[in-house]
């Protein structure tokens, strides 16, 4: 395969000759075309393909331009000529290097300028008459390409006399010791770019010079409203749902961060996860449509080939390859590969996969508020009616003053299964929660598919929370504004025991982050849960999150006067949502409300600690929401908590393994000091 040795050697002592293309060498030509619209960081695989093709027949690697589908032009068309050479170091040493033709300066060979400015109407054959095909389409559905093997290609040019320029079209079946992705480095100007980014995230964020910073590869916009698998789902729905939020959190508590590297352009998703405690791109202080004009500018020439796109793109790649800890959210992709390969060979730390984690549904994706129905026995006390309203008057508002258009909104409580309402409003063309700032989130994107509403009803910046949450989570009274969304119009809201809210949030917390038998830890589950009240109790909401805020703020004022119309129980929901809808006249259907009842441990138990922590943090919640508050000294007793975390997977007591539901609750954790008659 005349793969020569010198291939494997250190990236770093490469010389930099990056004079863009220009290099002197003799005929005969190579000329190359990469064919498909790929990114930089594919391409790069194809160019490696190339130059082991031309160092096997001996050419000079003569290069078309290429074009891609991920960097358009001002107008969103698929027409910047790009090269590689504004990117990536054009080494020299044994592989041969490569120049790449100029189309404007009239020296590009009579096959290129074809090659350029191709005739669509032509089949693929046609197109490429003249050139060897490296791979070529065999069907598109289902997706099947064919890739040429290596010394095929080769015996097809070297047959070709020297005075003949011989062509290869698209990346063929590479032989061993091919240059990969990860073999090329980037140039001065990404890596200058890289080197100010990161230091102004650390600025920014008042982190150490040295602090370190992990860093996740989010491809999304091209991949999402396709049909994907449940990993593509949950990479496509809202901030809220991604698996690394609470990672960002984590990390900036721990002097660090993680940067979310994402060709996303929805500048609300990119501020949820800012607000979500990552770093994007716009914290690199960077512009690279000005970058990009200035290296266009010092080059001169008619060619401005330096892409802004493109050249985010290899900066970012910089980062990821040198981060403290590599994520992806794809199995497989180009991108994790040549990240792989490249750490390996620095011996870096390997690529951490979200997708490797057993995925949420797409319905979970958003906020993956649960509910065990057999975790507790804790429940609303009961009132007479399934839908709780309140006595004050209010009238219906315009429909012209009216987000929704319906005389009803709906108040957001975390972990109360408010996503599945949104979702339900959003099939039945009803604006409501997170689908008033985002009508292309997923969840809310019938409104912009079925019922046009093309816009955001509100605008995110006027709707800051005094409190470290997104705006649909705020309570009404405490937006920074000092406005309140749902003056004058009627109001709904969900809500559950706090000690539900308790569990759902630990589960939802944890829903990527560790094993099911982590998850069903006693001591692990109770210890979590207290920092994390502890930090509720004096932040004013969950770190990350921006979730356990108590139930209270959202439905009542300070007085203890209740501002919402409608209460809905959690466990009652999917029969008194119907309720209100009839009585709206509304056809909003919570079809796709799930209670999980999959999870091992439930209220029973939390220790004594745990309970004094809740009721302290939920004090008004159980006392205007009717909620029945545990005595302290009824939860599971010290040692019994930790046998249960010692029993083993083999040691599992006869009586563990019967329906939680059909237990006589009289085992100690049910005798909750309750006043007779018993039922």
């Amino acid at each position: 395969n005349k793969t020569p040795p010198e291939a494997s050697t250190d990236r770093n002592s490469k010389q930099e000759m990056e004079g863009r293309g220009s290099r002197s060498h003799a005929n005969p030509l190579l000329i190359a075309d990469f064919k498909w619209k790929e990114g930089v960081n594919a391409q790069l695989y194809t160019l490696g393909a190339f130059l082991a093709v031309a160092n096997a027949t001996g050419r000079e690697l003569l290069l078309v331009p290429f074009r891609s589908e991920h960097y358009v032009d001002t107008t969103g068309k698929v027409q910047h000529l790009l090269r590689m050479e504004d990117y990536i170091i054009n080494s020299t040493g044994a592989w041969p290097g490569w120049r790449t033709a100029d189309p404007y300066d009239g020296s590009a060979p009579e096959i290129v300028r074809s090659l350029l400015n191709p005739n669509e109407t032509l089949d693929e054959a046609e197109r490429y008459k003249g050139c060897v095909h490296g791979r070529a389409i065999v069907s598109r559905r289902p997706w099947k390409v064919a890739y040429t093997p290596f010394e095929d290609v080769v015996k097809a040019i070297t047959a070709l006399p020297d005075e003949v320029a011989a062509c290869v079209a698209g990346r063929p079946r590479s032989p061993a010791g091919t240059p990969g992705a990860d073999f090329f480095e980037p140039n001065t100007l990404p890596r200058k770019l890289s080197e100010r980014g990161l230091a102004a995230i650390r600025a920014g964020a008042a982190l150490g010079p040295d602090a370190k910073l992990s860093a996740v590869h989010l491809r999304r916009g091209d991949r999402c409203g396709r049909d994907l698998d449940e990993v593509g789902k949950v990479r496509c729905g809202p901030a809220a749902g991604l698996p690394f939020m609470n990672l960002c959190a984590e990390l900036r508590g721990k002097g660090g961060g993680l940067y979310v590297a994402t060709d996303e352009e929805d500048r609300s998703f990119l501020d949820a996860l800012k607000d979500g405690g990552c770093f994007v791109r716009q914290d690199l202080g960077i512009d690279f449509v000005a970058e990009a004009e200035a290296a266009n500018d010092e080059m001169g020439g008619s060619w401005r080939s330096v892409h802004p796109q493109a050249l985010e793109f290899v900066t970012e790649m910089i980062i990821l390859r040198h981060a403290e800890e590599f994520y992806t959210m794809d199995h497989i992709s180009s991108t994790l590969r040549s990240i792989g390969k490249y750490r390996e060979h620095h011996g870096l730390s390997e690529p951490r996969v979200f997708g490797d984690i057993p995925p949420v549904s797409a319905e979970a994706a958003m906020e993956e508020e649960t509910v065990d129905s057999a975790a507790t026995n804790v429940k609303m006390s009961a009132s007479g009616s399934n839908v709780l309203t309140a006595s004050r008057d209010t009238t219906f508002a315009s429909e012209a003053n009216d987000s929704t258009g319906t005389g009803l909104e709906f108040v957001h409580i975390p972990m109360c299964g408010g996503s599945s309402v949104e979702f339900a409003g959003a099939k039945a063309g009803i604006a409501w929660g997170v689908c008033q700032y985002d009508v292309k989130m997923h969840g809310c994107d019938p409104l912009s598919t079925e019922f046009n509403h093309l816009a955001p009803m509100r605008d995110r910046s006027e709707w800051k929370c005094e409190i470290a949450t997104a705006p649909w989570h705020c309570p009404p009274a405490r937006y920074k504004s000092g406005k309140n969304p749902f003056d004058g119009r009627k109001t709904f809201t969900v809500v559950q025991s706090p000690y539900d809210i308790v569990l759902s949030e630990y589960r939802w917390a944890h829903r990527k982050s560790v094993t099911r038998d982590q998850l069903s830890s006693v001591d692990y589950m109770n210890h979590w849960v207290q920092d994390s009240i502890k930090y509720a109790i004096a932040n004013g909401s969950a770190e990350g999150g921006g979730h356990l805020i108590p139930q209270h703020a959202y439905t009542h004022d300070a007085k203890g006067s209740l501002l919402v119309d409608h209460l809905l129980r959690q466990e009652h929901l999917t029969e008194e949502f119907s309720q209100l809808m009839n009585q709206y006249n509304l056809s909003a259907n919570l079809s796709h409300y799930n209670v999980h009842t999959t999870e091992t441990l439930g209220v029973e138990d939390f220790t004594d600690e745990t309970v004094k922590l809740i009721n302290e943090w939920a004090e008004l919640d159980f006392r205007y929401l009717g909620f029945e508050m545990l005595d302290v000294g009824d939860s599971m007793p010290a040692n019994e908590t930790r046998e249960k975390d010692q029993i083993g997977e083999n040691k599992t007591p006869p009586e563990a393994s019967t329906d939680r539901n059909s237990k006589q609750e009289m085992e100690g954790r049910g005798s909750r000091s309750h006043a007779n008659p018993l039922l």
